[in-house]
């Protein structure tokens, strides 16, 4: 049986402000279901379906994770949107970066960067959090780790914004070849001068037991970039929101420190950030719903863990909740490498700003400002705090 709904998943509507809430109406509705929105694409609610087709590497690839399609894009995310021995190379080029010992390297330069954002807007008592704090870490943490220009950051994050939430083709295609031109530019400037940054590693990476090309270097080190980004801003905006909401939450681990990264976690469960694809790769059957090949099938992670069959109370965030996992970073072979950073930036940058302001709220609900598409995030919070603090 095919059921058709009218959804389009770059206009989901906040409830109460709630992003997140917006997506779990679709739990009212079938389990899975057919939208002739952005080309056609298929989009399944329930967590046991989420996560087979994430794991279904045999019935379902990565050649398109984004929809609408982007057929024109020459160039794809490597290793997002490679599969199979070419994706496990990609993934070997990468995770050296993603090691418990360059985690530990990066730590305290977040933790700087943390404490120094932090402490220039104390005194002011106000902040919009997304502008002022959650947009500027994960790029500097990237740019460090790049050994590129603090100041780029200004030049970047319009396009990986264009690339995680417009549904034009065109505007797609011109922010992914900015991000190229402007890495390639980078690359023939390491060249000259190799180092033992992380660009450096990766133009010394080997793929298929070659050296690697121009072009596959250009697409692991946007991927590494885009993948580094828009995500953990997101996971910053909505652990922060939440808090600021939740006054005896947020008290909880100022108090205790030790409990925020299992926080994080439940946080991450409750408020789902990606919604990526995967494609059909042949006839299949699926439940009982016949796939023809190259169809395409959107996975929103929030649906996840906001699925009642799976969690009990999956509306509330219970910090001590025994079972917390969730697909943030995906599951199966293209589980996110850099999901140890992520955690890792989350954790650092919740824990400093609780230390130096622990009591804080949303200014102005009205002026929270909640989007969807191939991300779930916030474009804008306005807190604000005792100038005190």
């Amino acid at each position: 049986m095919r059921a058709q709904v009218d959804f389009d998943y770059y206009a989901v509507k906040p409830v109460g402000g709630d992003i997140q809430l917006g997506w779990k109406t679709l739990h009212e509705g079938p389990d899975m279901f057919w939208t002739p929105r952005n080309g056609g694409h298929w989009v399944v609610t329930r967590a046991e379906d989420i996560y087979d087709i994430y794991r279904d590497d045999e019935r379902f690839c990565t050649r398109f994770v984004a929809i609408p399609k982007e057929e024109e894009r020459e160039r794809k995310f490597a290793p997002a949107e490679r599969d199979g021995a070419e994706h496990l190379d990609f993934r070997k080029a990468i995770m050296p970066l993603f090691s418990p010992k360059a985690i530990a390297l990066l730590e305290e330069k977040a933790r700087t960067l943390s404490v120094r954002l932090i402490e220039e807007m104390k005194p002011r008592g106000h902040c919009d959090y997304v502008a002022d704090f959650a947009a500027k870490l994960p790029i500097a943490i990237f740019l460090s780790m790049m050994d590129l220009p603090l100041e780029d950051h200004k030049l970047l994050a319009p396009h990986v914004d264009a690339i995680a939430r417009s549904p034009d083709h065109a505007a797609i295609s011109r922010a992914f070849n900015t991000m190229i031109d402007y890495l390639d530019g980078k690359i023939a400037e390491r060249a000259a001068r190799p180092g033992d940054d992380a660009l450096s590693h990766l133009m010394r990476s080997q793929i298929n037991g070659e050296p690697i090309s121009r072009d596959d270097l250009l697409s692991l080190s946007a991927n590494v970039m885009f993948a580094g980004l828009d995500t953990v801003v997101a996971g910053l905006s909505f652990t922060t929101r939440f808090l600021a909401m939740h006054p005896d939450h947020r008290r909880a681990l100022a108090q205790d420190p030790e409990k925020i990264p299992d926080a994080i976690e439940e946080i991450l469960r409750r408020h789902g950030i990606a919604n990526l694809a995967r494609t059909v790769r042949h006839r299949t059957e699926y439940k009982g719903v016949v796939l023809e090949p190259g169809e395409m099938i959107l996975l929103p992670t929030s649906l996840y863990g906001l699925d009642e069959r799976r969690f009990d109370d999956p509306l509330s965030v219970d910090f001590d909740r025994s079972d917390k996992r969730h697909v943030a970073f995906a599951v199966g072979s293209h589980r996110c490498v850099g999901s140890h950073l992520a955690r890792m930036e989350l954790r650092v940058a919740t824990t400093e700003w609780l230390k130096r302001i622990p009591d804080f709220e949303v200014a102005d609900p009205d002026g929270v400002v909640a989007r969807s598409g191939r991300l779930n995030t916030l474009s804008a919070l306005p807190l604000r705090w005792p100038a005190a603090n």
